[in-house]
């Protein structure tokens, strides 16, 4: 595939189209989707020859690749992962997704869909065996920094 630069704000304002679009017309039941995503997401990954959780069992670990893969593709300028009592979370700096969650929260839509929360998902799931759930997405510090909370059930 041919390397190439992609206009991000064309990828937000898509983003926040079908994400508004899907909680629209779903409800709640939106989250339940964007947990699918994050399996096909991961799926996706594996196919390419990447491997995020590869055997590892510890979040840190597993979150120290996913911030390299995250920062190599421009995702983020930095994400941490840690584990807390009843769940993980994650650390997000600049994200590129950042507008899409600032328009979704602009609608009255709460946050349910984030690569890193649904691909984080994914990855504990079969990295640990757990499932998790967003339980809260905020923003940080500085625009476009996030705070998730990946709550184990």
């Amino acid at each position: 595939m041919t390397d190439r630069t992609v206009n991000c704000q064309a990828i937000n304002d898509l983003l926040h189209g079908v994400l508004s679009s899907l909680h629209k017309v779903s409800g709640g039941s939106a989250a339940a989707v964007m947990r699918m995503a994050g399996g096909k997401m991961l799926e996706a990954l594996h196919e390419d020859g990447i491997e995020l959780s590869n055997g590892d069992n510890h979040i840190e670990d597993i979150g120290e690749k996913m911030r390299k893969f995250f920062k190599d593709d421009n995702f983020c300028e930095d994400f941490e992962m840690k584990k807390v009592d009843d769940g993980v979370t994650i650390h997000v700096t600049n994200c590129a997704f950042w507008e899409t969650t600032k328009k979704l929260r602009e609608d009255g839509v709460p946050p349910y869909a984030c690569p890193f929360a649904n691909l984080g998902m994914a990855i504990i799931q079969e990295a640990l065996g757990l499932r998790s759930r967003v339980d809260k997405i905020t923003p940080g510090n500085s625009e476009g920094d996030s705070d998730i909370h990946l709550k184990f059930v």
